[in-house]
């Protein structure tokens, strides 16, 4: 019928739940402007787009300086890392040219102040007479210990039991450094400072601190020549299985570090525990190397030559691949500058000078800044040199004093190199001019910062 509206039984646009475009944003007015965009535009932008960003150039050139960055890691590091063996060089050389003289002036000095009954004795000849002792006293300890006996027990274990005694002897001697480094302060502190103040709930003698002292040596000693062993089992293995496994060992470290939130000070940390571990391995390969020279009674072979090479080449680079791509990526995820190794060079050799007095610090000071005790594997380099087989021809005497004198040559040498890199980054005038620095506040290896010691 004309003029009669029906009711339609389709809901309305409202009753549907659909909303004009000017609804969409509850009171806005505003239209959303409708694109266009054809099967046409879309080929023709995949075929003759262009690749310039129209927005977010910033973000492009922060990940670009992250990749320069990243590149850049590993250089800076191993400057780091170098200057940092010499360090622990300086420190371990001391012990076995140095320190002999210091301790027969000691002993000198003590006998003559017990015929003359005079009670005055220096502090400081105190100190290197309980280093001289306890390295004295470990290493006959460690000659109790039979190598030849062990190396064959070892040897005869199956693969997967040597690993994790290798990873367990790996982690008790993170634990002794961090431990003995603790007790040398205490005894540091007892010895040359006697009126320094104690807590009251625990007074410790210095003598009872010097027992736990000798004690902690001999342990720590002991497991590294435990490593040593399985080390050279590992090289002399038939089958590569174990080295495998002790270099896959070093990869797992990575997964412990590398997705952690880490401050530059605990960056510092990570990059003297390197510096030690470095040292570490350096040491270990020499010994098993001169180890198994002296087992072929001095004479080489091509394939003794082509074996230890290719051995002690693959644990050396493994150990630095890992250290670059751990650095690498940890100064990556959280955002560290690679300038910040730069300024740990210079805060260890800030400790080589002191300003005020313009002396040089004792090799004690320096090592505890990069958390290196070396007292242990001092003892374990004696053992070893004690197992070598020197020929009959050779005398010992003149053998070992010629060795003593190249080490005290070597020792003058690398320490002129530290003073005159001192002297090249202008430390001196970089006291006087400032009295605060953005280094200065750098923590130990083993002193807790941000609440962790990574």
């Amino acid at each position: 019928m004309k003029g009669v509206v029906r009711s339609s039984s389709w809901p309305k646009e409202a009753d549907r739940g659909y909303h004009s475009d000017s609804e969409v944003d509850g009171d806005s007015t505003m239209a959303v402007p409708r694109v266009q965009f054809t099967l046409m535009d879309y080929l023709k932008s995949e075929m003759a787009g262009s690749y310039m960003p129209e927005s977010d150039v910033n973000y492009l050139i922060e990940k670009k300086e992250e990749v320069y960055n990243f590149f850049r890691v590993p250089f800076h590091l191993e400057k780091l890392l170098m200057f940092g063996l010499l360090l622990c060089l300086d420190s371990f050389l001391f012990l076995f040219t140095f320190l002999p003289i210091r301790v027969i002036l000691a002993s000198c000095t003590l006998v003559f102040r017990l015929i003359t009954l005079k009670p005055h004795f220096s502090l400081t000849q105190v100190w290197d007479l309980s280093r001289g002792f306890i390295v004295i006293a470990c290493f006959l300890m460690l000659t109790y210990v039979d190598a030849s006996r062990l190396y064959h027990y070892i040897r005869a274990q199956s693969v997967l039991k040597l690993y994790v005694v290798f990873n367990v002897l790996e982690v008790g001697d993170r634990l002794c450094c961090s431990f003995g480094q603790d007790i040398f302060d205490a005894l540091f502190l007892k010895t040359l400072n006697r009126n320094a103040v104690t807590s009251r709930e625990l007074h410790l003698h210095p003598i009872t601190i010097f027992f736990v002292a000798l004690t902690y040596t001999g342990l720590h000693s002991l497991v590294l020549f435990l490593q040593v062993v399985t080390l050279n089992v590992a090289i002399n293995s038939d089958n590569n299985a174990l080295l495998t496994l002790i270099i896959s060992n070093q990869f797992v470290e990575l997964k412990g570090s590398v997705f952690k939130k880490f401050e530059k000070e605990n960056l510092f940390q990570v990059s003297c525990s390197d510096i030690v571990e470095r040292f570490q391995i350096a040491t270990f390969l020499l010994i098993v190397t001169l180890q198994n020279y002296s087992d072929m009674n001095w004479e080489i072979s091509e394939y003794w030559i082509s074996h230890m090479i290719t051995s002690v080449v693959t644990v050396w680079v493994s150990e630095c691949l890992v250290d670059w791509i751990k650095h690498a990526f940890i100064s990556k995820f959280n955002r560290i500058p690679v300038d910040v190794y730069p300024s740990y060079r210079t805060r260890l050799i800030r400790d080589i000078v002191s300003a005020d007095k313009k002396s040089y610090f004792d090799t004690y000071t320096i090592s505890r800044r990069i958390g290196f005790v070396p007292l242990p594997l001092a003892c374990l380099v004696l053992r070893v040199l004690g197992m070598l087989g020197i020929p009959e021809s050779i005398p010992r005497i003149p053998f070992f004093f010629g060795i003593w004198m190249v080490l005290c040559i070597v020792k003058v040498f690398i320490r002129l190199q530290l003073i005159s890199k001192a002297m090249k980054y202008h430390v001196l005038a970089a006291f006087k001019k400032r009295e605060q620095s953005n280094d200065e506040n750098l923590p130990d290896r083993y002193a807790m910062y941000n609440g962790k010691i990574p």
